[in-house]
């Protein structure tokens, strides 16, 4: 009884994944993992950069999944340089940086 709905979810996700073709964004992205994430290898992180026309960085961290836990402060580093330098240089980029404080101190509380 489970099974049918089971399979059918997994499929509908498969094809989800190989018929998305992803907009790229203008602002800035910065990736960040875990350099021993099984779900997230160092490579997938890098290839975020495909996601932005503005400034990208990634940086790979010690640790897995859960990598942000035992690196909180680099993590909320990397986060609030981002966000200090502003919208980037994406031909398209907001020119409204005022949401980039109040962005920081939401992700701040997503990480205590």
């Amino acid at each position: 009884m489970v099974l049918p709905p089971l399979r059918a979810d997994l499929t509908l996700l498969a094809d989800y994944h190989a018929a998305v073709e992803p907009t790229p964004v203008p602002g800035p992205v910065l990736a960040l993992g875990g350099a021993t994430d099984p779900a997230a290898a160092p490579r997938w992180i890098a290839a975020w950069r495909a996601l932005t026309t503005g400034r990208f960085r990634h940086r790979i961290l010690p640790g897995g999944h859960f990598f942000l836990h035992e690196h909180r402060a680099t993590v909320l580093a990397e986060i609030g340089a981002t966000l200090a330098a502003g919208p980037g240089a994406g031909p398209a980029a907001d020119p409204d940086s005022s949401a980039f404080p109040a962005a920081l101190a939401t992700i701040t509380g997503w990480l205590r």
